[in-house]
């Protein structure tokens, strides 16, 4: 989509999600730089509390010749008035460094994620030139539900977070407009659930 098409497709979707969210839910909002300032106003007057701005940085990126290299976007961490899960020993990290008083289970990631890109010759990769990691959708899964929750992704591509939902003992719910993405990640659920 366009930029004027992603704020108009804001506009419309972020209002219902507040609407439809449970008190003390949390939500993660994807954006690029270009949208970020605009997104960020619907996000608010939409009525959702800013927890976080994650920026994720990727290890590949366009080559442009009148500007930098494009190597992040951005995840709005959001939640309806307070969040009530926050699973902090679910999604740490090894230390940086050694300090006795540090958490010997890890530290809490910051606000700077760094994650892989899904590629064309990763084992991730379903065709969707937006796909998003699968360690990247299970940080912000752990980090907000528990198990036997639902999950909710209105843009779900090839379904990865059902794909991650499942792995973790989570319920989902998924939409996808584009018929051959629907398609591809019905398969992928289909063979996570064979398996269990």
């Amino acid at each position: 989509v366009t930029n004027t098409e992603f704020i108009k497709l804001a506009e419309c979707t972020i209002p219902y999600f507040y609407s439809v969210l449970k008190d003390g839910g949390s939500a993660y909002l994807f954006s690029n730089t270009e949208n970020l300032a605009e997104f960020i106003l619907i996000i608010k007057h939409s009525g959702f509390r800013i927890v976080n701005l994650i920026t994720v940085v990727q290890d590949l990126g366009y080559h442009p010749k009148s500007r930098f290299k494009s190597r992040s976007y951005f995840v709005v961490f959001v939640s309806k008035g307070l969040h009530k899960t926050f699973n902090a020993d679910e999604v740490r990290i090894p230390q940086a460094s050694y300090d006795k008083r540090n958490n010997a289970l890890g530290a809490v990631p910051s606000d700077v994620w760094a994650f892989s890109e899904v590629r064309k010759n990763s084992k991730e990769y379903l065709g969707h030139k937006g796909q998003k990691p699968e360690a990247l959708i299970e940080r912000m899964i752990l980090a907000s539900s528990n198990e036997g929750e639902t999950v909710f992704d209105p843009f779900s591509g090839t379904f990865t977070t059902g794909a991650v939902a499942i792995n973790n003992n989570r319920r989902f719910i998924c939409f996808e407009l584009d018929e051959k993405y629907c398609s591809v990640g019905k398969d992928r659920i289909s063979i996570l659930e064979s398996v269990e």
